[in-house]
């Protein structure tokens, strides 16, 4: 039995896995998306997330309504087909990690390290860390390592692991 919500988020596939990217409007999601995009990785969709339960496991898709599309304040919607071609969209991916945004001012008071901890989406645990914004920091190449950092090392599966 195939169940689904929509959730207010970006997904992307980073390095082959499934992250799906949250925080609060305009703390700066579609625009990490199009700093992603620009390293050569993967959109489904920007603002709004489908997920849909199949078995055990989340599969993220992108509404019909906004397939395709990217909006930047400040800059509009944007075509990502056009600026980055077809391979640059995905249709659907597994949600492997949720990585969320939250606006800092003070990084003296933060850890060095984010936080992870997890999320449970129709009874599934998901892998989350808590991921520090702040001014001056290149948050794609931030993203991208932090992802594929986790996947590489394992530190995904032990996440996982840890979440059940």
């Amino acid at each position: 039995m195939e169940i689904e919500k929509s959730i207010h988020g970006t997904m992307m596939v980073i390095g082959g896995a499934g992250v799906l990217i949250t925080g609060k409007s305009g703390i700066g999601k579609s625009e990490l998306a199009l700093g992603l995009l620009d390293r050569g990785h993967q959109i489904i969709s920007d603002d709004l997330v489908t997920l849909i339960r199949k078995d055990n496991v989340l599969i993220a898709q992108c509404p019909p309504t906004i397939k395709n599309y990217l909006q930047i304040y400040g800059l509009g919607i944007i075509d990502v087909r056009k600026h980055f071609g077809t391979s640059s969209i995905v249709r659907q991916a597994r949600l492997e990690i949720i990585i969320h945004l939250k606006k800092t001012l003070d990084t003296i008071s933060n850890p060095l390290l984010p936080e992870k901890i997890k999320e449970i989406i129709f009874n599934i645990p998901i892998p989350k860390i808590l991921f520090p914004v702040g001014y001056l920091r290149n948050l794609p190449l931030l993203i991208e390592t932090l992802a594929i950092d986790n996947i590489k090392t394992g530190e995904l599966n032990e996440l996982i692991l840890e979440a059940k």
